[in-house]
């Protein structure tokens, strides 16, 4: 795996990869999945001095040729 971004403010991203022998689903069954590549893009910027968007992108490729695909947004609010 590897991983290239820009950790300067008020925009982050990174863009990477990743291995696992064996990666686990618990959002709705218990799911084991074997040989596992992971391609991601993170995504950080802020709004203000309080609030904080995120969003992350991941494509999954395990079992030769099955693939999941997970978007995850989300809003942090610092005070």
């Amino acid at each position: 795996g590897g991983a290239f971004g820009n950790d300067d403010e008020p925009v982050r991203w990174e863009i990477g990869t990743t291995y696992a022998l064996f990666k686990y689903d618990y959002f709705r069954d218990v799911e084991e999945r074997s040989n596992v590549r992971t391609i991601y893009v993170d995504i950080r910027g802020k709004l203000n001095d309080w609030l904080e968007v995120k969003g992350n992108y991941e494509i999954e490729q395990f079992n030769e040729n099955q693939r999941l695909q997970t978007i995850i947004i989300g809003l942090t609010q610092s005070f």
